[in-house]
This record gives C-alpha cells, sequence and structure tokens, in this order.
C-alpha cells in the first residue's frame, strides 16, 4: 500500500516546477496530473471565482468560473508545452475532479488509490 507524504521544498521545486506556496492549480511541467476539489464547482465559488498562485511569489491569479476554466487551463498548459518541444506526448498532462467526499473513504491514501 502506497503512503502520501507532502513534497520537501526541493521535491516540490524539482517535481511541479515551483517552491511551496507557489504551485498553480494547472501544470507548469509535462506529466503532471492535476486534481481538483469538486467544491470548486460549488455555486458560490462559481460567482466568486478562485484566487490561486501563479506560480512565483508574489503573484496570483483569480481565474473566474474555475469548474470550467480549470480544465481548460490544464489542456492549454500542455498544448504551451508541446509547441515548446518541452512535452513527451506520452507524459499529457490530465484533470481530474476528486470524488465527493461525502462518498469516499476517511483517509486520503484510500481516495487516492480510488482515483
Amino acid at each position: 500500500r502506497r503512503r502520501l507524504r507532502m513534497a520537501s521544498a526541493e521535491e516540490c521545486q524539482e517535481c511541479f516546477g515551483a517552491l511551496p506556496g507557489n504551485v498553480p492549480p494547472m501544470p507548469l511541467k509535462p506529466g503532471i496530473r492535476v486534481l481538483s476539489f469538486p467544491e470548486l464547482r460549488a455555486p458560490g465559488v462559481a460567482e466568486a471565482g478562485l484566487l490561486a498562485s501563479a506560480g512565483c511569489s508574489g503573484w496570483k491569479m483569480l481565474i473566474d468560473r474555475p469548474a470550467q476554466n480549470l480544465p481548460l487551463l490544464t489542456q492549454a498548459s500542455g498544448k504551451c508545452s508541446a509547441i515548446q518541444g518541452r512535452n513527451d506526448v506520452s507524459k499529457g498532462v490530465r484533470f481530474e475532479w476528486l470524488p465527493d467526499p461525502s462518498s469516499c473513504p476517511s483517509s486520503l491514501d484510500e481516495v487516492v488509490l480510488e482515483c
């Protein structure tokens, strides 16, 4: 059974392309799987938008209509990487909504194993 843990600062930079606290909700590197909380599809969030990191300290972005735009931003990020020659086609980016927490097991390990 695999165990989850938080990435170290070095692992975060190496794997995701940004330091902890600065990782945006779309991939900066090829082969990253983006998982999003289903609460971002809730009506209140849809109107307010999502304030997220833009990948560097001090920069933030407001994502309007996150339920529609987060998957599109993930796809666009993958296309930009491909245009720049950085994306291995076999390591395409993916966006997935996590399951509704009320229907999931109690531990994060169990939730990730079901995804």
